[in-house]
C-alpha cells in the first residue's frame, strides 16, 4: 500500500482550504451520498457532478462532454472531482478508487483488448490515495500504477524496451491522462499503440526471467483487472 496519510496532514486539509463560495455542509452531504453502500454508478456520477459543479471543478468543455454523455462523467472527470474532495476536505472516499473512476465496461474492454494482444500477461491497474514523500508540504492525492504481470508461460522479455512488465512504480494519477496524449487517450492506449502485439517486446524461444515472476509483498496485494471484474484470473 502507499504510505498511509498521517493525522496531521488531514488536520492541515480543512474546510479553510475551500474556495470561496463552497458550502462545507453541502459537500459533506454529497460525500455521504457517494459513500452509500447501495449507491450505483449512475447515482455516484450524479453526486460527483453536483460536487464538481458546486466547487467549480468543471470547465465549459467538461459540461459539454457530460451533456453529450447524457449526464455520465468520463473517467478523467470522476478522477478530478474525487481528487478535489481528497485534496480540499477531510472526507474519505470509501471503496475501491479504481472502480469508482472507471466503469466496468471500460475495464472489461481494456482487459479483453490486453489479453488479445498480450495473452501471457495480466494487466494490473490500481488507483490509490497517498502522498508524495518528497513533497515539502505533502497533501492527500491520488496515485496510480499500471503494469503487466507475466504468467509462468510468458516468453523472455526484452528489458531494453519500456513495456511495463513486472515490478511497478507509482505515478501521480493526472499523468494517466497525459497532456501529450490525444483526446481521451490514456497510458493504456499509448502502450498498446507502442506495442501492438506481445511479439513486439518478447524474445522468441526463451522463458521469462524468474525475477519478473517473483512478486513483492505489496504487489501480492494488487488485484489484476481480471480479479476486479470478478473473473477467474490465470494462475500467477
Amino acid at each position: 500500500m502507499l504510505q498511509q496519510l498521517e493525522s496531521n496532514i488531514y488536520e492541515e486539509t480543512s474546510s479553510a482550504n475551500f474556495p470561496e463560495g463552497v458550502n462545507p455542509d453541502y459537500i459533506a452531504k454529497q460525500v455521504e451520498e457517494f459513500n452509500r453502500e447501495d449507491a450505483n454508478a449512475e447515482h455516484r456520477d450524479d453526486v460527483l457532478f453536483r460536487i464538481g459543479s458546486h466547487a467549480d471543478v468543471f470547465c465549459d468543455t467538461d459540461y459539454q462532454n457530460i451533456q453529450s454523455l447524457d449526464g455520465r462523467l468520463t473517467s478523467q472527470l470522476r478522477y478530478q472531482v474525487i481528487e478535489w474532495v481528497l485534496s480540499h476536505t477531510e472526507h474519505d472516499i470509501q471503496g475501491n478508487l479504481t472502480l469508482h473512476i472507471f466503469s466496468l465496461e471500460q475495464l472489461r474492454a481494456w482487459y479483453e483488448e490486453s489479453k488479445n494482444r498480450y495473452p501471457d500477461f495480466e494487466m494490473v491497474l490500481i488507483f490509490e490515495e497517498g502522498i508524495w514523500e518528497e513533497e515539502e508540504q505533502p497533501q492527500p492525492s491520488i496515485h496510480y500504477t499500471c503494469y503487466y504481470r507475466p504468467l509462468p508461460s510468458a516468453p523472455g522479455f526484452d528489458e531494453e524496451t519500456d513495456f511495463p512488465v513486472g515490478h511497478f512504480e507509482w505515478e501521480n494519477a493526472e499523468y494517466f491522462w497525459g497532456d501529450f496524449f490525444s483526446t481521451e487517450e490514456t497510458v493504456i492506449d499509448f502502450t498498446m499503440e507502442c506495442y501492438p502485439e506481445q511479439s513486439d517486446f518478447s524474445i522468441p524461444n526463451t522463458s521469462i526471467a524468474p525475477h519478473l515472476l517473483t512478486l513483492t509483498e505489496e504487489e501480492q496485494e494488487h488485484q489484476t483487472v481480471a480479479e476486479m471484474l470478478g473473473m477467474i484470473p490465470a494462475a500467477v
